[in-house]
């Protein structure tokens, strides 16, 4: 099976004559004739009816095109994305991220890749909505939790858990929750999502439990839930990468840490019927390159 000799079929149909095809491939009427029969002798079969005013597919001539087609399509493809990628990045990479990760964390990576390719420009949109990559022409997402399956292409970046906390001051005046159940009589600060109570999951030593999580202060503002737990508000479940500061800090302390969190993960997400174009496969060595290893979010127990 020789591709060259696929690719002058291909050629022949879409030209609709022996002629017209030499023109496109640069050859003798002749030799793309001869190529099409020695190609048709391989195969046992006749591809094309000849007569002296035109060419016509036979039905596995039609069959055959198609496969053929579909095979320099891709090989087409395969080229071009090599040729690519030999390429400087340059253009625009359009990014998205959640909003308190992208605000504490994306700014140096971002200042490092400019500072790498001078011909690229990052255009962002934080937000914690799931943006259509496809129709917003984003060409990496940045997200968290459990990705589903999908049309795209998911690389991992580091672990996302997530962390209950309080303020020393909260505490001191309150005392220590030491297992899930001991939230009941804590002021819980709640990320409201919809018009339900939010019920937190644990995993420890006996298993799953799930507390119904209650308390005087409830928002849909992940920043505004850190900034109360700062000011000794409650005690809040909250990503780790936002509280991680904090935490070595000692500004806030972990609580229940017999007992995680369900965890999720942090991944770079792209389309997949696109090749990976210089910028973008820069930017994602870049983010492995930062976080993989040792994500700065994570904080030792």
């Amino acid at each position: 099976m020789r591709l060259d000799d696929m690719q002058v079929f291909v050629k022949v149909v879409e030209a609709g004559s022996f002629t017209g095809a030499g023109r496109l491939l640069g050859l003798p009427k002749s030799t793309v004739s001869r190529r099409v029969a020695e190609l048709e002798a391989s195969l046992g079969v006749r591809l094309l009816e000849r007569t002296t005013r035109r060419l016509r597919l036979t039905e596995v001539g039609e069959t055959y095109h198609v496969a053929c087609a579909r095979v320099m399509a891709e090989a087409e493809a395969a080229h071009a994305a090599v040729i690519e990628a030999r390429r400087a990045p340059h253009g625009v990479l359009r990014i998205t991220a959640p909003q308190v990760f992208g605000e504490a964390f994306l700014t140096p990576v971002i200042a490092a890749f400019l500072a790498a390719w001078p011909a690229v420009e990052v255009d962002v949109v934080l937000t914690d909505k799931v943006l259509d990559l496809v129709a917003t022409r984003i060409d990496l997402a940045i997200r968290a939790g459990t990705m589903p399956d999908s049309s795209f292409i998911a690389r991992r970046l580091g672990s996302a858990d997530s962390i209950c906390c309080a303020s020393p001051a909260y505490l001191a005046a309150r005392g220590e929750p030491r297992v899930p159940t001991d939230l009941e009589d804590h002021d819980c600060l709640m990320l409201r999502i919809g018009g339900q109570k939010p019920r937190w999951t644990f995993t420890g030593p006996e298993g799953e439990i799930s507390v119904l999580a209650e308390g005087r202060f409830r928002v849909n503002s992940f920043p505004m839930v850190h900034q109360a737990t700062l000011a000794g508000l409650g005690v809040a479940r909250m990503p780790t990468f936002l509280a991680a500061e904090d935490l070595r800090s000692g500004r806030l302390v972990s609580v229940l840490d017999g007992y995680r969190s369900v965890a999720g993960n942090l991944y770079a997400v792209f389309p997949s019927n696109r090749h990976l174009s210089p910028k973008v496969r820069a930017f994602l060595d870049l983010l492995v390159e930062r976080f993989s290893e040792a994500p700065p979010w994570e904080v030792e127990s």
